[in-house]
């Protein structure tokens, strides 16, 4: 009895696919000097993937640097206030050479 109700279970999610939840981030890395915020990149994880949550990310990140103004490292601390803020999560990273700042999600995806 038991093998007839996995197998029903197997046939089931084999004919409709399992939905399951995969975690996604976006990632603000800054390259550091001297306290300095040198230099920001937009990371994305899976990197070969986009979907409308990246691309809200993306709009996001185009404004913060659009509204950006000063020097480069004065700049790069506004474009990163301007990313995290209103963001209920983000994940600091930080050492003398580097920040991180990620920010989480997740989507729901059939397999």
């Amino acid at each position: 009895m038991k093998s007839a109700i996995f197998a029903l279970i197997v046939i089931l999610a084999a004919s409709d696919g399992i939905e399951v939840k995969e975690a996604r981030s976006v990632e603000l890395v800054c390259v550091k000097e001297d306290g300095c915020l040198k230099d920001c990149a937009l990371l994305y994880q899976p990197s070969n993937l986009r979907d409308a949550t990246h691309l809200k990310y993306q709009d996001k990140h185009n404004g913060c640097i659009q509204s950006a103004t000063g020097e480069n490292c004065e700049r790069n601390e506004q474009i990163r206030d301007c990313f995290t803020k209103d963001e209920p999560e983000v994940d600091e990273l930080e050492d003398e050479e580097e920040a991180t700042y990620t920010i989480y999600w997740h989507e729901t995806i059939n397999v």
